[in-house]
């Protein structure tokens, strides 16, 4: 069973869900490293740890790395080779810390914001490491606090993030555009929530193939003409492009 305390360096989204949800199942948060003094300040209180001021006073066990992708590798560099590390990225391979015999990774396969509930209550975890009695250990942390964890490659990790990119990051960023297109037309917003509530069931309860609609998949071009009339620049390009994928994908079918 895994009791050891645990030191997290980061204090942003990632660092301040999971080190909550630890502490919430009775795993010790022993210390926080962060570079924001100040949203350190605040996550210590919230998991009732200390912060440190030097990477090198992290004495725990283990040790969680909740950092920006691109900074992972510097990070981890830092920290003594017998320490135990997870790291939290989703694209970060593995295999650049062939020389660690405790390296893991502890990847949430969620969109996180530290001051919102994740609507749904569950944070799936994606588990590596090549040190199968460490592999086990982050298997079980994970358990504590999640009903959905998978162990993967980091092959595997790295194409889950990026279909996760596609579902969340990109449909968000076109949920913008539709609002500033009702913004900017002074238009009634409340009357897309009916339709977004229902696009979301569908792509909840269905495959998102069968649950295709719209001039693009079924080939107006009279709708699509006049919908090109109404935007420009980039706006224009991003229609014109998925417009092509809806087409060609179901030209293909």
């Amino acid at each position: 069973m895994y009791t050891e305390e645990i030191s997290i360096v980061g204090s942003g989204n990632v660092a301040f869900k999971l080190g909550e949800a630890l502490r919430s199942v009775g795993v010790r948060i022993k210390a926080i490293y962060s570079r924001n003094e100040v949203s350190a300040a605040k996550l210590a209180e919230l998991t009732q740890s200390q912060v440190v001021r030097d990477i090198n006073e992290l004495d725990s066990e283990l040790i969680l790395i909740c950092v920006a992708d691109e900074d992972v590798y510097s990070v981890i560099q830092k920290l003594p080779l017998h320490k135990k590390v997870a790291y939290t990225s989703g694209s970060v391979s593995i295999n650049q810390f062939d020389e660690r015999p405790t390296i893991g990774v502890f990847y949430p396969l969620q969109t996180l914001r530290q001051n919102q509930p994740v609507h749904s209550g569950v944070i799936p975890l994606l588990i590596e490491s090549k040190n199968p009695e460490f592999l086990d250990e982050l298997v079980h942390l994970g358990k504590l606090i999640s009903p959905k964890v998978l162990v993967t490659t980091s092959d595997e990790r790295i194409k889950y993030h990026l279909a996760a990119v596609w579902l969340n990051n990109f449909t968000n960023h076109m949920a913008t555009i539709s609002r500033s297109i009702i913004d900017e037309n002074g238009l009634e917003l409340q009357m897309m929530r009916p339709l977004l509530e229902e696009t979301i069931q569908k792509l909840v309860h269905e495959n998102p193939f069968d649950a295709q609609t719209g001039p693009a998949r079924r080939g107006d071009e009279r709708i699509l003409t006049t919908h090109r009339s109404l935007l420009q620049g980039t706006r224009k390009e991003v229609y014109e492009i998925i417009s092509r994928s809806i087409s060609e994908t179901y030209q293909r079918k």
